[in-house]
């Protein structure tokens, strides 16, 4: 009775990483609502003037973990089941643009955890994430920059399921930010560009 207790929780534990795992290789999953465990995401680029092809300039992301939880690093392995935050560039804006490096700026807890038998490297307190944004090429239009963050929030005694987030973040009422690239006669946005 007990064995076959403890095999149907196994069973159910990875059932659950499976479909974490999966859900968090999907960005067309966009959450557009806060949750109570949610973190708070915020966008600063540090350019000034006209971009360049083959410029690289940081994308630096603020965030805030919710009260009691706790983020993933993003150089945390994921053997133990564990999803550490993930930026990515949106297809739409892969054209344009390349993520080339990814580093955290913050204090980060490491720490043996039992539930996934391994050493973890979790944010606490509110952090950094540096992205380092080559510009590939050049349109005459402007373009809204965000970005994809995924990330999973755990407490002390449970992890949410993953969860992707545009930045700015759509879900706060938040707005791309408007990037203009090369000369742009009457202020084209990327989406008239692409259809002229």
């Amino acid at each position: 009775m007990k064995w076959g207790h403890l095999i149907g929780l196994v069973l159910i534990a990875a059932s659950t990483f499976a479909a974490a795992n999966g859900y968090a290789n999907d960005p067309k999953h966009i959450e557009r609502t806060l949750r109570f465990d949610s973190a708070i995401f915020s966008l600063k680029l540090n350019h000034r003037g006209q971009f360049k092809s083959g410029q690289v300039f940081e994308a630096r992301i603020h965030v805030e973990p919710g009260t009691c939880w706790h983020i993933w690093a993003c150089d945390m392995s994921t053997d133990g089941g564990g999803v550490p935050l993930r930026v990515t560039i949106p297809d739409s804006l892969s054209n344009f643009f390349e993520l080339q490096s990814l580093k955290e700026a913050g204090s980060v807890e490491e720490r043996y955890d039992s539930n996934f038998e391994q050493v973890t490297r979790a944010h606490y307190e509110p952090y950094d994430v540096i992205a380092k944004v080559k510009v590939k090429r050049i349109p005459n239009a402007q373009v809204p920059f965000f970005l994809y963050v995924c990330y999973q929030t755990c407490n002390e005694t449970q992890c949410m399921p993953p969860r992707w987030f545009d930045v700015p973040m759509s879900a706060r009422g938040e707005a791309p930010i408007m990037l203009t690239l090369g000369h742009v006669r009457n202020h084209k946005s990327l989406s008239q560009f692409a259809k002229s």
